[in-house]
């Protein structure tokens, strides 16, 4: 979405060659779910209202007037991070890579093979924590592909578990100007347990920064009597989603405030990446971290 209080990031990754070595995964809980086929994800109604996944919800870039949710959706009107991810927008373009030129701002879709694809999930809901181990000897980059919103302060990645060491990629990225150049992962030493965040600008001094690790996020004070509460279920709001087709990687963010609204949890689109050389299926990590019942008391922010 393009409005200051519901749009997102994505971050799409790619890998350049085949590694002897790839970052693994640590996840809270949750496993490599299946993509939904694109029958299913292309239904104008039931594919679109988040039964099918947290990430497959309508959203707002879909609509004849993304600035009135009560104007008429366009004929291609899904325009979500797995319609980005496949290329397609819709009951009349849901074969891959047959949305028209043009509707994800201008930008060219990767068209992955849906049969190919997986995300990791937990059930219907985001994995609410995740990290990676630097442990790939060979270089690899994050590159901008898309910008959907213009609300994205800084974007970089930070030590896992550590709020306050934020390292950052690229900042003040822009919808409809031009992108820096790829940033390579060597920045990031070898053995390192690392995350990604995002900070986001949501006018008027509030800010929001959002982790992998979800427990972690954090807020402009009276952020939440201002804008609402960002509390899903009783927890932090997991604004982050990753996509895996083979050797391909798509990391999503979402930074649409809580679950309610037009968008549900959100579209996980606004924002794409290029990422080479991240982890194979094998390796994704389950680690029933111990965490679960701390992540509520480390908070940085209470909610009423």
């Amino acid at each position: 979405m393009k409005n200051y209080i519901c749009s997102s990031v994505l971050l799409v990754s790619t890998a350049c060659c085949t590694l002897a070595h790839a970052d693994s995964i640590t996840m809270s809980t949750g496993s490599s779910v299946a993509f939904p086929s694109l029958g299913a994800l292309n239904d104008p109604t039931t594919g679109q209202n988040g039964s099918l996944a947290f990430w497959a919800n309508r959203s707002v870039d879909g609509l004849t007037d993304p600035n009135n949710l009560n104007s008429p959706l366009r004929p291609t009107s899904q325009l979500n991070i797995g319609n980005f991810l496949t290329g397609t927008c819709g009951p009349a373009a849901s074969t891959v890579g047959s949305c028209p030129a043009g509707a994800f701002d201008a930008m060219p879709t990767p068209n992955l093979d849906p049969t190919s694809l997986s995300y990791l999930a937990n059930g219907l809901s985001p994995v609410s924590s995740f990290y990676f181990t630097r442990d790939g000897a060979s270089d690899y980059a994050i590159d901008p592909m898309l910008v959907y919103t213009a609300n994205t302060v800084q974007f970089g990645w930070y030590d896992a578990g550590d709020s306050n060491s934020l390292n950052p990629i690229f900042s003040g990225l822009t919808q409809n100007q031009s992108l820096p150049g790829p940033w390579s992962f060597t920045n990031i030493p070898l053995g390192t347990n690392y995350g990604f965040y995002v900070t986001v600008d949501y006018g008027g001094g509030y800010l929001a920064t959002y982790y992998t690790e979800s427990q972690l996020n954090s807020f402009t004070p009276g952020f939440a009597a201002l804008l609402g509460s960002d509390s899903v279920n009783g927890a932090n709001k997991q604004h982050f989603a990753l996509f895996q087709s083979g050797q391909t990687y798509a990391l999503g963010m979402e930074d649409g405030i809580g679950n309610l609204g037009y968008e549900g949890l959100g579209d996980y689109q606004d924002g794409v990446f290029m990422v080479g050389n991240m982890p194979e299926p094998a390796t994704f990590t389950l680690a029933a971290l111990a965490l679960a019942g701390a992540f509520s008391a480390r908070r940085l922010y209470k909610r009423s």
